[in-house]
């Protein structure tokens, strides 16, 4: 980060009579954003001073900037206030500036030891652009670039200004693994106590999960009727969920359960291919492979409007194999 240097906009008289301007310096040049797991903070250090910005979940979300004509990624603008849930501050310490638990312990920023010395809070407007970060081909976050673009700081009687001064980058984490596809053999399973026929797969936290009418898996050797997905589509429901703890059966059969969802997610376009075969060993037992194709997800517990498409988030390996046979595996599910 380039150093910020600004005038002091009301001519202040510090212990001189001759009428002297007063220059302040943030310089955090070479300081990487750092940020707190538990709030909405985001800072810079600089031995004993940090430059902590607050941003609320509900303008910082995970989709990437759109583009102009000429290719540029769209910025969008945030309005940073000294009151709302916006918040950009400049401190100094009577000590070293360096500790997440210093800066990240509270969400209104008060500070207990080392002590603020100075302080300058700021208002105006940065402006953000989104990313999609990937990694071996697997989409696996977003990176944000943050710039200051005009932000007024006041302590007392004094003013700084800065413009177009770049803050920084990090990479915000999809918040789910998503490790479908990895099994020699997977297996889509039913609930027995459910009362639609949800079958689900799950993996640690995460669960895939059809909700789809009864009788929807018929034991007729052939191809279903393929299903298509929409957000409008009331019927056949397929669902993705991140839990705060390992998934289970009770937990995804349990439609009143407790415990904690990070994230809920919902297709909203694509379609769903079930072809069934018949045991020849075990005449009677039945196979409905199931294959998702071209699955669009769409985020319903936040207004963000954030989606992900699958194949993006599968591992190259997985998604070249998904294109090759007409979807995605999810899994077998086995009916008598």
């Amino acid at each position: 980060m380039k150093k910020i240097l600004a005038l002091v906009a009301l001519v202040l008289v510090f212990g001189c009579d001759d009428g002297d301007i007063t220059v302040k310096s943030f310089d955090f040049s070479g300081a990487s954003v750092s940020t707190c797991t538990q709030n909405n903070i985001y800072y810079k250090t600089n031995t004993t001073e940090a430059l902590i910005l607050e941003i609320a979940p509900s303008n910082l979300y995970n989709i990437e900037s759109e583009l102009d004509g000429t290719g540029s990624m769209i910025p969008r603008e945030i309005a940073i206030t000294t009151s709302g849930a916006n918040k950009v501050l400049y401190r100094n310490y009577n000590g070293p500036a360096s500790t997440t638990n210093l800066i990240c312990n509270t969400g209104d920023l008060t500070v207990t030891s080392p002590s603020v010395i100075e302080e300058w809070t700021g208002e105006g407007t940065i402006l953000v652009t989104t990313q999609k970060d990937y990694t071996n081909g697997k989409l696996t976050g977003y990176i944000h670039n943050i710039t200051l673009k005009q932000i007024t700081f006041n302590s007392g009687n004094e003013t700084i200004r800065i413009n177009d001064n770049l803050f920084g980058s990090f990479t915000s984490p999809l918040g789910f693994n998503f490790s479908y596809g990895d099994e020699e053999t997977p297996i889509a399973v039913a609930c027995e106590t459910a009362s639609e026929d949800r079958v689900y797969k799950t993996s640690g936290n995460d669960v895939i999960i059809l909700n789809f009418p009864d009788n929807t898996f018929v034991n007729v050797v052939g191809t279903l009727p393929i299903i298509e997905l929409s957000a409008d589509e009331e019927d056949y429901e397929l669902l993705f969920k991140t839990y705060s703890g390992t998934v289970n059966s009770s937990i995804v059969c349990d439609l009143d359960t407790t415990i904690d969802i990070n994230q809920n997610w919902r297709a909203s376009s694509g379609s769903i291919i079930v072809v069934t075969t018949e045991d020849d060993i075990n005449p009677g037992t039945f196979f409905h492979e199931i294959r998702l194709k071209d699955v669009v997800f769409s985020r319903t517990d936040v207004t963000s409007g954030e989606t992900f498409t699958l194949y993006e988030v599968l591992s190259e390996e997985n998604a070249q194999e998904a294109e090759d046979n007409g979807g995605f595996l999810l899994g077998t599910y086995v009916t008598n």
